[in-house]
């Protein structure tokens, strides 16, 4: 299967990372992952480019609200982020600090795919 892109996912839950890479390396997507703030900062600041970032908002040592405004200054990709923050309130916050996209955990793996295939450069080249 050819390599459809880079993601970096970055979700301090180990299940739903490990699920979330299974996931998207099956559908032909080359990963990337961080488990905590500090990790994903290195990652943003060490990697050449990816084409897109899913991301959760609590992290350990950090904020993804802050992650998304690192992204958005070294990479102009989409962030799409994956939280368990419900309140309205999160959710106009990742929009305006730059996120595409906002999915509330839990989610649906199907949908997640339909959503990433908007925002990825090959995301309407079939397998």
């Amino acid at each position: 299967m050819p390599d459809k892109g880079r993601i970096l996912i970055i979700e301090d839950e180990t299940v739903l990372r490990m699920m979330l890479q299974r996931l998207l390396l099956s559908q032909g997507y080359e990963v990337l992952m961080a488990d905590r703030f500090q990790t994903a900062e290195n990652q943003i600041k060490q990697e050449s480019k990816v084409d897109l970032v899913l991301l959760d908002l609590n992290l350990p040592g950090g904020t993804g609200f802050d992650l998304i405004r690192m992204v958005k200054e070294t990479w102009d990709v989409p962030v799409v982020v994956l939280s368990g923050m419900k309140q309205e309130s999160s959710v106009i916050r990742a929009l305006e600090e730059g996120a595409v996209d906002f999915m509330q955990k839990p989610f649906s793996p199907q949908e997640l795919m339909a959503r990433l295939k908007r925002y990825m450069p090959c995301g309407d080249v079939s397998a």
